[in-house]
């Protein structure tokens, strides 16, 4: 029996839902942020502000890419799959470097890093999973 209407898995379902609720959130997160300090803006942009403006800019931008795969993810769409597995690794990568740089006296700071990473890893191993792979429509498993 040839089946047209694809299947969403349940964890495809919780990850894509979650990642349209942070994106918005931290859009408006970086907008209140950037109200909020807009007067030391004024006052130190010549000597400093701009990594902070930066910072915001990039804030936003991730929360956009965010926003994006949480709907590509909820429409089944392969490049939104791909898109979150690079973002993972990238965050993995990320997390060893933090790991590596952090001060032996930072423990709750590690911890929580491990812990990031951890989900990182199991929720790499899902996407990779043979089912969600065909749910996809992806054709090499």
């Amino acid at each position: 029996m040839l089946r047209l209407r694809k299947d969403r898995p349940l964890g495809v379902t919780v990850v894509g839902a979650l990642c349209i609720c942070v994106g918005p959130m931290s859009v408006l997160t970086g907008v209140v942020w950037l109200i909020i300090t807009r007067n030391i803006l004024l006052v130190f942009v010549p000597f400093g502000a701009i990594p902070l403006v930066l910072g915001i800019a990039m804030g936003l931008l991730w929360a956009s890419l965010l926003l994006g795969i949480g709907i590509g993810l909820l429409g089944m769409k392969n490049w939104a799959r791909w898109a979150l597995i690079v973002l993972i690794g990238y965050g993995l990568l990320d997390g060893i470097a933090l790991l590596l740089g952090l001060p032996s006296n930072h423990l709750l700071n590690a911890a929580l890093v491990v812990l990031a990473m951890g989900t990182g890893v199991w929720l790499l191993r899902y996407l990779l999973k043979p089912h969600v792979k065909v749910a996809f429509g992806a054709t090499r498993l």
